[in-house]
């Protein structure tokens, strides 16, 4: 396949020269769309009708699954509003076996999901926050042996369970990151107001006795 780098949206990325399975045109796709087991369509025009060819003989009340090939009802098929006919391609016990065999158990799928989600998220946040990627995050973590910048320990709150990662502490008036502490640490520098003189004046307290 023939690759070229182009910028769409904003993002360079690497597309690779495909052939329309219904027009035969060719067109360029994101590399990382690219499988053996999916059509190519170079517009929803072209989807469509192929979906019509596919399904258009079955009646309205059955559908032919993509994957195992069977005609089925199509209360044997997920909804999914964004398909024209609002149901998924792969019939149910397709796509249970499918899901099975790529995460195990429907408890490790969804565990999975949450995990994936959560990453997602706090990737978002961080980069919408401190301009910090995920990966200036995982290499801060790793230079600071994976626990707090102040106390030297690991997080130890956590959230249904779940241990909280540190949090990124920055300096509000210049936006510098200086670290990644604990929430106890990250809080209590907080309620002291952030101050040198009021945490030195601390110390100082806490050593007259």
């Amino acid at each position: 396949m023939r690759e070229v780098r182009l910028t769409r949206y904003g993002r360079e990325r690497t597309y690779v020269y495909v052939t329309c399975d219904t027009c035969g045109r060719e067109f360029t796709k994101r590399k990382n769309f690219i499988s053996d087991e999916k059509k190519n369509f170079c517009n929803t025009v072209c989807r469509a009708e192929y979906s019509e060819k596919l399904h258009g003989t079955a009646s309205p009340d059955l559908k032919k699954c993509r994957k195992c090939g069977k005609t089925k009802s199509v209360g044997e098929f997920y909804a999914r509003n964004l398909s024209k006919d609002k149901v998924t391609p792969d019939c149910k016990d397709c796509v249970k076996q499918a899901r099975k065999e790529k995460y195990g158990s429907l408890t490790s799928y969804r565990a999975q999901r949450r995990e994936a989600t959560q990453r997602i998220n706090r990737a978002s946040s961080m980069r919408r926050k401190y301009g910090l990627s995920l990966q200036d995050y995982e290499d801060l973590l790793e230079q600071q042996g994976k626990v707090c910048a102040i106390c030297g320990s690991p997080e130890r709150r956590r959230m249904n369970g779940i241990v909280i990662p540190l949090s990124v502490d920055h300096c509000h008036e210049t936006n510098k990151i200086r670290g990644l502490l604990c929430n106890d640490c990250n809080a209590g520098i907080a309620m002291l107001r952030e101050d040198a003189e009021i945490l030195r004046a601390a110390i100082s307290y806490l050593e007259r006795v």
